[in-house]
């Protein structure tokens, strides 16, 4: 083995259409879409309504000890929970055990400014209101004993990797990698970069994100969120004419990233590889922007030693957007892109850092299935530029694929993998 390889060995993923791996591929297989009328808008007037919400999701099911929840926010238990999965499957043991050494293991993990909930600062607002406005004067005196002393520490973004390297004795590097969309991307090619520094012979990278907390729709606002709530499900329509917007949503996913060495060492067997990747930043405003966007594609497959046009399939950005999807499409356009094209937030929403981390995984169990899954529904109209969005599901015979990312502020990123 090459000791500049980085394999994943594990994967976890908690998400709107599925927690854990088998209802996460099945949900995909059979285009279930998590884009649902969302209960807590329901009378509130605001100009959205749906999101692709975890209903299901209890922490206490999950993070031990229980007593940990009160520090957690929901984005930081979903980014436990996955990350616990992750490296589950790559040693396959129950944790807290595992075979790593705890000073070689280390996690970074994408993520953003995690918005505390309303109800619990209701309390401590209640008591500077006066005749329907704030009366800042008295908030020390009066409001902050109403709030939960280490009220601050569930809602910082660096704290779902502390949490996850405490609960997997991850004693190597920690980090956190704010950069918008592209967090969760940034996240796994440092991961591979601190392995191939020899600082570690694990990571555990991903991310971790929720959109839907009214106080972050609130600060984002209405624009580019879809105005289609009649029929949730066709909501997020990815590179369609006549699409309006995307939808906000939650989740989480990990990947165990290890090297060649350690692999070989324990005997593990690979999920995928990553083979190649680029990171850049071009303003979105900027002209030249979806060159850029091209251009870090192409240099990703150089770094992998394959060809753009051999690619098994290209994950997309895909979020819905007017202006997003025109500048993707135009690059895919601008590289004679033949390939079979999958865009995985039709199915999950735009929970923003997590999302890259969410479709990675979508597509390594697309390779190992040998399926890629059509878009919810079936439901596809006149497609930009005629691109080659998979609608019905197709079989895959090429085994690598590439994953393109950017953020809306500009930053870039494409990785390849082999599965």
């Amino acid at each position: 083995m090459n000791d500049s390889r980085i394999y994943v060995t594990g994967m976890g993923v908690v998400s709107p259409i599925g927690i854990g791996l088998n209802d996460f591929w099945n949900a995909l297989r059979n285009g279930v879409c998590g884009i649902t009328p969302d209960p807590k808008l329901n009378g509130a007037v605001v100009p959205w309504k749906i999101s692709a919400r975890l209903d299901d999701f209890d922490g206490r099911q999950f993070v031990k000890p229980r007593k940990a929840l009160k520090v957690m926010c929901r984005e930081i238990q979903f980014g436990y929970v996955a990350a616990t999965m992750a490296l589950e499957q790559a040693t396959g043991q129950p944790l807290p055990d595992h075979c790593f050494d705890p000073d070689r293991l280390g996690c970074v993990f994408g993520a953003e400014t995690f918005q505390a909930e309303p109800e619990e600062l209701i309390s401590a607002f209640q008591t500077v209101m006066s005749s329907g406005e704030v009366t800042s004067l008295s908030w020390g005196r009066t409001a902050l004993p109403q709030i939960q002393p280490l009220w601050m520490l569930k809602y910082l973004p660096n704290m779902a990797a502390s949490h996850i390297s405490i609960a997997l004795d991850a004693r190597g590097p920690n980090n956190s990698v704010c950069q918008g969309n592209s967090s969760s991307a940034f996240a796994i090619v440092e991961g591979a970069n601190i392995i191939r520094r020899g600082w570690a012979d694990a990571m555990i990278a991903g991310g971790t994100s929720s959109r839907i907390s009214p106080v972050s729709m609130a600060y984002r606002g209405p624009s580019n969120i879809s105005c289609e709530h009649q029929e949730p499900a066709h909501s997020l329509r990815a590179f369609e004419e006549g699409r309006c917007g995307t939808v906000h949503a939650e989740g989480a996913a990990a990947l165990t990233l290890e090297s060649a060495e350690s692999v070989q060492k324990r005997g593990a067997v690979p999920l995928a590889e990553l083979v190649g990747y680029c990171r850049r930043f071009c303003d979105f405003s900027d002209s030249n922007f979806v060159d850029s966007l091209a251009d870090a594609a192409l240099q990703a497959c150089d770094m992998a030693g394959i060809k753009f046009s051999h690619l098994g399939h290209v994950n997309l950005n895909g979020t819905g957007t007017i202006e997003e999807d025109l500048k993707e499409a135009q690059a895919l356009s601008k590289l004679g892109c033949t390939v079979p094209l999958v865009a995985f937030k039709r199915n999950i929403g735009h929970p923003g850092p997590s999302a890259t981390a969410q479709e990675i995984v979508g597509s390594i169990l697309s390779v190992q299935h040998g399926w890629l899954p059509g878009v919810p529904g079936g439901q596809l109209g006149k497609v930009l530029f005629d691109l080659k969005l998979n609608r019905d599901g197709a079989s895959l015979t090429s085994r690598s694929f590439l994953k393109l990312v950017f953020s809306e502020t500009g930053q870039i990123v494409a990785l390849v993998f082999n599965v």
